[in-house]
Formats: structure tokens, C-alpha cells, sequence
């Protein structure tokens, strides 16, 4: 009760001698009366109607009148809200003279069991005690936005003053995003009904331009783009370290697709695998603020630079694999549709003109799944070299080594008769090079081997594997660095007369100078 009624033991407090004065206006009866009318377990949510009308037709002085006003004001605001309290508060003013009375009067009007409305003495329309208003507002229209586990949830609607939300505790079986109707009253959603959707609302395909066509519009395009879907959740849900695990794995199946068979049958299936499982971990470029992290810096030099090359090395992997793919094949094109348009999507989303490495390979993307040449100035590179087409490249096609064109062009470089096995040192893997370098100066025979080893080792342990000559032939590496020889039959970086870029202003190897050893000591401490 204390917290129903602050002025209660005021009320209840009884007279303790001769001197005692009670306050004029009341007596313990109209505590008494004011306590059984205020009570919140006493009769219904009328709160004992005639017990207040007793307590009026007691004492009708104006600080009883005053006092009850005040306390009831007080009691209703705490159990029923402020609505009824205005409604009580606007019957007594209407009639200054006798406020008691025209309350019990109101109260009367609106003493009606079943909630219905009735007409006061002013001639206004009110409501009885127990009922509850609906908003003045016609019904809102909306969409459900969130459902609680427990029942409930929140819709979300356009009205004046902006978007709003609001909750609701009941109401149909509903799914997220469901357009509905409903009512607004005591802050909450009432009443809600689902609307009918149009054919006409129900969304269409996205219409694709250039060569890839709208997702989903070819027989076995929903299974694809379901399995697209459910790569792109399991890799963002991974961690650093399973995504660096899972490229790696991607990187070593392409370069043992390109490697050892050819783009035929079986081999081209497993690539347009390869592509719809790589395509699924690619997202666009993140704005360098945004990609910034507030947090520790012990927790970026964990996490950031492990991942930080994670998305060109996929790029790199997607150029790759569309390079020997023909997508100009009409089954191909159906197998990598979903996979095509998600990357097409991506594209629409990125900046094809800032001249940094991740734009370079998005035009490449661009260029090979929109079909044709980009516009040329988009073209642009910062004054670096063009790379190189792959017919021109080194590599090795059905298990016989060959080197690039710069490479083949040296006139100490040619082609034997006899291949010559090259074998790995870190596992049984074997390829076969007829490749070989004689040297200007001793004339002596070297077997042209990869620069780079055995690929897939190299990423399994994470250090170069060599190829080693298994008839014991001298080796060569095939660095451009290694073959180019001036006509003073010296490497050119190493030639002095000739001015080679390893050679100091000393007239010394760079590496082997005492004194530019010396003097990048000294500049390192300044």
C-alpha cells in the first residue's frame, strides 16, 4: 500500500490525546475510506466505485475534495497510466463548485459493466474505467523486422515523424519481412493482420548486360546458387587461420589442374568446381577507414596481417582458372552462372579507375567475365610493365618443362634432343626438361631447371623445393638475372666495364664493398 499511496499512514494516523488536532477537513473515516477505495486488491479495476461515492457525500470540503482528487490522480497514474487520469481530471473541473460531486457523477454515468461508452454531464463521449481506447489513427502498414524466441517481436512502419518500431507481444504466424497491418495503441502493436502479396509485387530476377545471363534462369542454376550461398556463411564464419588453410589448398589444386592434365573432360569439371568455391570467398574492397580496428594492437598483428593478402591471392586464383577456362561453351557458361554473377555483382560495387593492385585485378576480372576489352582508360597502369600473356610464360605442359620467351630468346639458351629428368628433392614427383644453357666463357652444358621448384611442396612446406637433374647433369636456374651474359662473357649486374647494377662507385660488388657497408651502418644510426 506504501507504494500505491505515500499520504496513507497521514490517513491512518488516529488521534493520540487531548491535544491532538486533526487536520481540517478529514477524519479517520475519510482515511479510512480513501485507504478502501485506493486499494489495489479491494474490488475490481473500478477500485470500489461506491466506496468513493460514500466517502464524497461525507465530508464535501474543499481540501477533502482537494485531497482526494490529488491522491486518486496519484494511485490511477501508478496502476492504470495517465490516459484515465486526464479523463478523471477533466469531470471535476468541469464543475468548480462541487468537484465531488461531478466526479460521482461521472463515475456513475460511467459505471458500465461491459466496457461500452457512456455520456457525462457535459455532454462529452467517455469511456468506462475498465475498457481500453484505440488509437485515433486509422491502421499502419509495415513490415516485421525481428520475432522473439519467446513470442513477439518488433514491426517496423513509416509515419511522420520517420521510421519507427514498435513491439508486439501476440499475433499470427508471422516470418520476418512479412508485410502486415495492425493498430497502435498503449505504445504497442495491436491487432495485427498479414497482408495478401500481388503476383505482380513478387520479385523477378535481375537482368544481367554483358555475357552472363540472370542467375537462376537455366535448369540446374538454383542448386548452384543454394551451394554458393552455403560456401560464402562457411567461409565467413571460419577463422584467419581456416581461410589462410582453405587458399592454400585452392592454390595447390589449380596449379596441379594446370600442371599435370589437360582442360578436358574430368580436369575442366574439377576447375569450374575450383571457380564456384573460390568465387564464394571473394567480397569487394573495404574502405581503408573502415577497415581500420579500434582494437589492440597485439590483436591486428594476429589477425590483420595473416589476412591481409587473403583476398589477392583469391582474385589471383579466380584470374588464373578463368584464364584457361572457355566461356564462350554454352555448358561451361550454364555450370559457372551463379558463380559468374555473384562476381558481376561485386563489380558493379568497385571503383575500376584508381590505379592500385586490387583494381588491376578486378579489371581483369571484369575483362574476362564481361567479355571483350575495358575502355582505355581504365587500362591505365602507373607506368608498369604489362604482364605478360600466359602463351609466353614458363611452366610445365604435359610433364615437359619449358621456359619463357625472354628466356628462350638468349642465344646461349636451346633445345636438345634428349630430355633430361628432373626430379623433386622433398618428394617422388618427377617432370622432364630438353631445355639447356651453354656457357659463353668454359662452354660448358647446363640443363635448364624452374626457378621457383616444385609448387605444390613449396606451399606444403612452406620453403623451396628444387628440382634435381637425376642423370647428374649440371643444372641452371631459369632467372633472367642467371642467363644474360654482356660480351665480356660476364653476368651483365656483375660486368664492371660495362656498368652493371651491382657494382658500387667503388668499382666493388655492392654486397662485398667494405666501405658502402660502412656507410649504411652510419646512416642507419643517424
Amino acid at each position: 500500500m506504501a507504494t500505491c499511496c505515500p499520504w496513507w499512514p497521514w490517513y491512518r494516523r488516529p488521534s493520540t490525546g487531548a491535544g491532538s488536532r486533526r487536520s481540517s477537513g478529514s477524519s479517520p473515516r475519510d482515511g479510512q475510506m480513501l485507504a478502501l477505495f485506493c486499494h489495489p486488491r479491494k474490488g475490481s479495476r473500478r477500485f470500489n466505485r461506491q466506496s468513493f461515492l460514500q466517502l464524497g457525500h461525507t465530508k464535501k470540503t474543499e481540501a477533502a475534495a482537494a485531497t482526494a482528487v490529488m491522491v486518486l490522480s496519484l494511485s490511477l497514474s501508478l496502476l492504470n497510466g495517465t490516459s484515465f487520469v486526464g479523463k478523471v481530471l477533466r469531470a471535476v473541473s468541469a464543475t468548480k463548485e462541487e468537484p465531488l460531486a461531478a466526479m460521482s457523477e461521472w463515475m456513475e454515468k460511467t459505471a458500465d459493466p461491459q466496457g461500452q461508452w457512456g455520456t457525462s454531464s457535459t455532454g462529452t463521449r467517455e469511456m468506462a474505467v475498465s475498457g481500453s481506447s484505440r488509437s485515433n489513427h486509422g491502421p499502419c502498414h509495415g513490415h516485421v523486422c525481428q520475432l522473439h524466441y519467446h513470442g513477439g517481436g518488433l514491426v517496423a512502419y513509416q509515419s511522420e515523424n520517420g521510421r519507427v518500431t514498435i513491439q508486439f507481444r501476440t499475433g499470427p504466424c508471422l516470418r520476418i519481412g512479412q508485410a502486415v497491418a495492425f493498430f497502435v495503441r498503449d505504445g504497442a502493436a495491436v491487432e495485427i493482420t498479414i497482408l495478401a502479396v500481388k503476383k505482380e509485387a513478387v520479385m523477378e530476377p535481375i537482368s544481367r548486360t554483358g555475357s552472363v545471363a540472370a542467375m537462376g534462369s537455366k535448369p540446374g542454376a538454383l542448386r548452384h546458387s543454394k551451394r554458393l550461398q552455403r560456401e560464402i556463411g562457411r567461409f565467413h564464419n571460419a577463422t584467419v587461420e581456416e581461410q589462410l588453410k582453405w587458399i592454400d589448398q585452392a592454390e595447390v589444386e589449380l596449379h596441379r589442374l594446370l600442371e599435370d592434365d589437360g582442360l578436358e573432360g574430368v580436369a575442366g569439371d574439377r576447375l569450374c568446381r575450383l571457380v564456384r568455391r573460390v568465387a564464394a570467398w571473394l567480397h569487394r574492397p573495404v574502405a581503408h577507414a573502415a577497415a581500420q580496428d579500434s582494437g589492440p594492437v597485439e590483436a591486428k598483428d594476429d589477425s590483420g596481417q595473416k589476412g591481409s593478402q587473403l583476398q589477392k591471392r583469391i582474385r589471383g586464383v579466380l584470374i588464373t582458372a578463368l584464364q584457361n577456362i572457355d566461356l564462350q561453351d554454352e555448358n561451361t557458361l550454364n555450370c559457372l552462372e551463379s558463380a559468374l554473377s555473384f562476381i558481376q555483382g561485386l563489380l558493379d560495387q568497385v571503383d575500376l579507375v584508381s590505379p592500385t593492385a586490387a583494381t588491376r585485378q578486378w579489371r581483369q576480372l571484369a575483362s574476362l567475365i564481361r567479355g571483350g576489352n575495358l575502355r582505355e582508360d581504365d587500362t591505365k597502369t602507373s607506368g608498369r610493365q604489362k604482364r605478360v600473356p600466359r602463351a609466353d610464360c614458363s611452366g610445365v605442359l604435359d610433364g615437359a618443362y619449358h621456359p619463357n620467351k625472354r628466356v628462350k630468346g638468349f642465344p646461349t639458351v636451346f633445345q636438345g634432343d634428349n630430355a633430361i629428368q628432373l626430379q623433386c628433392s622433398s618428394c617422388p614427383a618427377t617432370i622432364s626438361s630438353s631445355w639447356f644453357f651453354r656457357h659463353p666463357g668454359t662452354g660448358q652444358v647446363h640443363v635448364l631447371v624452374p626457378e621457383k621448384g616444385h609448387y605444390a611442396c613449396k606451399k606444403r612446406l612452406g620453403n623451396t623445393s628444387p628440382w634435381i637433374p637425376a642423370s647428374g647433369v649440371p643444372s641452371k636456374l631459369d632467372r633472367y638475372d642467371f642467363l644474360n651474359f654482356c660480351h665480356h662473357m660476364r653476368e651483365s649486374r656483375y660486368c664492371k666495364l660495362c656498368g652493371g647494377r651491382n657494382i658500387c662507385e667503388h668499382q666493388k660488388i655492392r654486397h662485398s664493398c667494405g666501405t658502402c657497408r660502412k656507410l649504411a651502418r652510419q646512416r642507419a644510426e643517424e
